[in-house]
């Protein structure tokens, strides 16, 4: 944590009755963050997995990933707010989450499961998730749909039922 002058970010969270969300970040002091400290450094180097999102300049989080990727560090990159990503950055990333809107912008398809399909020639594993129709998880070796089914009052998620993976052959994975 650091203290910088002005406001801190916040993160603005629209759902709709049928579960769909929007959210709308402004930065505020997240953007201020122009590097590691070496107390950053060290923490990441200690840590079994580093999970970074792009609330903070791009820069730093490639930073950060890189310095992961040296020592060992799992890299989880939660993709959001959708920006253009650099293949660099993304061969950094063991597993890669976007949201379907996420995977479209970043994967160059009209299709988020074949966006993520895509992805994962540039990243490791891609979770993609798929709002009212669940999500997906592709990597080199799986390629699975987690079907919608999540409701209100989920003990784990406080958003309702959470379903196990099961293969979606509709899909083709």
């Amino acid at each position: 944590m650091r203290r910088v002058d002005g406001p801190s970010g916040q993160a603005l969270i629209m759902v709709a009755d049928s579960g769909e969300n929007s959210i709308v970040v402004a930065a505020g002091a997240n953007e201020s963050l122009a590097s590691l400290s070496a107390f950053d450094r060290q923490t990441i180097e200690r840590a079994a997995v580093l999970v970074v999102q792009l609330e903070v300049p791009v820069a730093v989080v490639a930073e950060a990933a890189a310095v992961a990727r040296d020592c060992g560090t799992t890299v989880v990159l939660n993709a959001g707010p959708a920006q253009p990503l650099d293949d660099a950055l993304l061969r950094l990333v063991d597993l890669l989450v976007v949201n379907e809107h996420e995977a479209v912008a970043i994967g160059g398809t009209d299709d988020p499961v074949d966006a993520a399909v895509a992805l994962t020639d540039r990243a490791g594993a891609v979770v993609v998730t798929l709002g009212a129709d669940g999500a997906a998880h592709v990597g080199a070796d799986v390629r699975v749909t987690r079907p919608p089914g999540c409701h209100r009052g989920c003990p784990q998620c406080g958003s309702g039922r959470c379903d196990p993976v099961h293969p979606d052959p509709r899909r083709g994975v």
